[in-house]
């Protein structure tokens, strides 16, 4: 009886540890992070009050994360602009849309490609570029460290030349 008591408390201590020990998917978010800091991007997890005030359109916020550059898009608080989100793939727009809605739409068109397939939309504020992504890679997941730096180093590009092609071009909504 006390031998079927020992084995029975090992077992419970060793399903205790396993369970605390993270998954390799979260191994992989974590360097995937981690990596995406080292580049000046922020990451943050997506909460339900931000979904519902940026990305209306979500139905659910588990899953996606921002990842975030950090660049003055406003040149002084006078400049300053409401956020807008662009939900990607993007939309044809139809011919009625101004102008400035159009030729945004093909400055970021033509960046896309350096931003990862699964991501789900771009937000632009007066601090910076934001995209929200559920972390995959190739629609398949982070499936060895050796994809991750590639895909960070091109989204944290992409970004990079979004803020200045926009600053640039002057098309940013005005306040």
């Amino acid at each position: 009886m006390g031998i079927a008591i020992a084995i029975l408390l090992c077992l419970a201590a060793c399903g205790s540890l396993l369970w605390m020990v993270p998954s390799q998917r979260e191994k992989q978010l974590t360097s995937l992070r981690r990596l995406a800091m080292k580049h000046g991007l922020r990451v943050r997890l997506l909460d339900a009050g931000l979904m519902k005030n940026c990305f209306p359109w979500l139905r659910d916020h588990r899953g996606l994360a921002l990842y975030e550059l950090p660049k003055s898009l406003a040149s002084s608080s006078r400049d300053s602009f409401p956020a807008w989100a662009i939900r990607l793939p993007l939309q044809p727009l139809s011919e009625f849309e101004e102008a400035a809605n159009i030729r945004r739409q093909e400055l970021i068109r033509e960046h896309l490609e350096r931003l990862p397939v699964s991501a789900e939309a771009l937000l632009f504020h007066p601090a910076g570029v934001v995209l929200l992504w559920r972390e995959q890679i190739g629609g398949r997941g982070v499936q060895q460290e050796a994809e991750i730096e590639p895909v960070i180093t091109r989204l944290a590009e992409g970004l990079q030349e979004l803020a200045e092609v926009l600053v640039k071009n002057k098309l940013l909504p005005v306040a």
